[in-house]
């Protein structure tokens, strides 16, 4: 028979609201107004009307690579270091288990750059492999070396492990990696199977959406573009070539056919246009015509 108080409720003043609008960037009239005063961006946040403290963020300053690349952590760092030189993934592999079932331990190796560490056990599979990606970046413990080599002194020796030789003179192949990834495979595999092979010459386009899982031998020269887009590597193919234009017609030349290794349609199109100026050009679309079509053309110009 007593009467029930009220419900308190939280009221936020008004002028709490407008600094919340405008430290969270909403353009209600209140915050357009103070929006036109600097000390704004110092507005605490208001949650059920009590302040929330601000969130405090650490900027990166040139120099500071060393201390930023430490918060990483280290898996990022080395799927980073392989994009940047274009070889292939770290690749990690569990080699321990122990502990009972319902509580686990793991330990885990990472194989990248030609170089192997061994990290320590952990309770998850992903900890585990962070800790292989850190010993392979600190280089202590583990199956890798107390002191790591470079990882340009790695690429290379991954890179020049059982490498073709160039011709003198012969055929300029032009190699689209983003339609075919594989390509240097094969056309590394050829050239180390056929002695009088005729490649002088090899270059490969990708944007930067190709991701490389195998190291480029050392005698391919890689071009990049600077875009995502997968035309922008046809683009950069097809302006160079133009360029490449009056060597590749001159008199006494180098090179004395073009095999251009791609599906798009491009291809073809550049084909044609490097025959209308006189140049022995030739079209690959896929893996089991290369060996081929690379003989084709060096067939052309040594009779």
């Amino acid at each position: 028979g007593r009467p029930v108080p009220p419900r308190r409720t939280s009221v936020v003043p008004p002028v709490c609201m407008i600094l919340a609008q405008a430290a969270r960037g909403l353009r209600s009239p209140g915050a357009r107004i103070l929006g036109s005063f600097s000390g704004v961006q110092l507005a605490p946040r208001f949650c059920r009307g009590r302040p929330v403290p601000p969130r405090v963020a650490v900027a990166a300053h040139d120099g500071d690579e060393g201390r930023m690349s430490s918060l990483k952590n280290k898996r990022s760092v080395l799927n980073e270091m392989s994009q940047k030189n274009g070889i292939a993934e770290p690749e990690y592999k569990e080699v321990l288990r122990t502990g009972p079932i319902h509580e686990p331990k793991f330990q885990y190796t990472v194989a990248f750059g030609g170089v192997e560490a061994r990290g320590g056990s952990q309770s998850t599979k992903s900890l585990a492999m962070e800790a292989a990606a850190q010993a392979w970046y600190e280089g202590n413990g583990g199956l890798g070396p107390s002191v790591p080599r470079s990882l340009e002194e790695a690429v290379a020796e991954t890179s020049q492990k059982d490498e073709a030789d160039l011709a003198q003179t012969g055929t300029l192949v032009l190699v689209d990696l983003d339609n075919m990834p594989k390509c240097l495979l094969s056309l590394d595999s050829f050239m180390r199977e056929t002695e009088d092979h005729g490649v002088c010459e090899v270059i490969a386009y990708s944007s930067m959406s190709y991701n490389p899982s195998h190291p480029m031998p050392a005698y391919v020269e890689y071009r990049r573009a600077n875009s995502m887009d997968r035309d922008a590597a046809d683009i950069l193919m097809v302006f160079e070539t133009g360029l490449m234009l009056t060597e590749l017609i001159a008199p006494h030349r180098r090179v004395k056919s073009v095999v251009v290794v791609s599906k798009d349609h491009f291809a073809t199109r550049l084909k044609e246009i490097l025959q209308s100026k006189g140049v022995d050009a030739h079209h690959v679309c896929n893996y089991q015509d290369l060996g081929s079509v690379l003989g084709l053309a060096a067939g052309s110009w040594r009779s």
